[in-house]
């Protein structure tokens, strides 16, 4: 009877641990921000010198103070103070490289996180060229459409789904002359189709499609 209730607790035991093992695995969160001098200096005026620190201060910035940076996104994690707080350890226990970490004390990089449900991992993006900047390579999608449900507006770097920007991290084109357009957090559309004023939109993630129309 003993040893069938102690198989028992380590059969309970070992399926915690599994469980707890698979929600640290799965992300739930991501976002991008661009480290400025602003998210390097405490609320009380105080130099911040560590990484943790610093990716704390810039959601504080986002959230609380209004002091977003152009390039800031959202994220559906930190706007709280409470879970701001535990930026810093979330990203001593994850996995980020060190000269990543070294980057956002001493530079201004672009950087995005990876949010777990115990640790962050992050990693700097370094675009190819400014969002809206009209120097980039010129691609069927750039311009502003109207795809039903929203304005969406593309260049060569960014892409507005009518209420935020996405850095573009990488852009394949495809053999049917469509492009699939990568994002943070394994996001990602595909565009195509393309006449003088029309193309249509597909996203990976949910499969919803959309008709375009260029406005300009």
């Amino acid at each position: 009877m003993r040893s069938r209730l102690a198989r028992l607790v380590l059969a309970v035991a070992l399926l915690l641990a599994g469980s707890a093992t698979l929600a640290q695995a799965q992300q739930f969160d991501s976002y991008c921000a661009q480290i400025s001098e602003q998210d390097k200096v405490a609320s009380d005026g105080y130099p911040l010198t560590d990484a943790g620190s610093i990716l704390r201060q810039d959601r504080a910035n986002y959230h609380r103070f209004g002091l977003a940076d152009d390039l800031d996104q959202t994220d559906l994690t930190f706007a709280s103070s409470k879970a701001r707080a535990a930026i810093p350890s979330m990203l001593d226990a994850g996995a980020t490289d060190p000269s990543v970490l070294k980057a956002i004390v001493n530079d201004y990089p672009f950087v995005c996180m990876d949010v777990f449900a115990q640790s962050i991992d992050a990693y700097i993006l370094e675009p190819e060229g400014d969002p809206g900047d009209d120097s980039g390579p010129v691609m069927p999608f750039n311009g502003r459409w109207d795809c039903e449900v929203a304005i969406f507006t593309f260049d060569a770097y960014t892409y507005n789904n009518g209420e935020e920007d996405l850095p573009i991290q990488d852009i394949q084109e495809n053999t049917d002359g469509s492009f699939t357009l990568m994002f943070a957090g394994d996001y990602f559309i595909t565009v195509g189709d393309f006449t003088a004023t029309t193309m249509t939109w597909l996203s990976g993630q949910s499969g919803d499609s959309f008709s375009c129309t260029l406005l300009d």
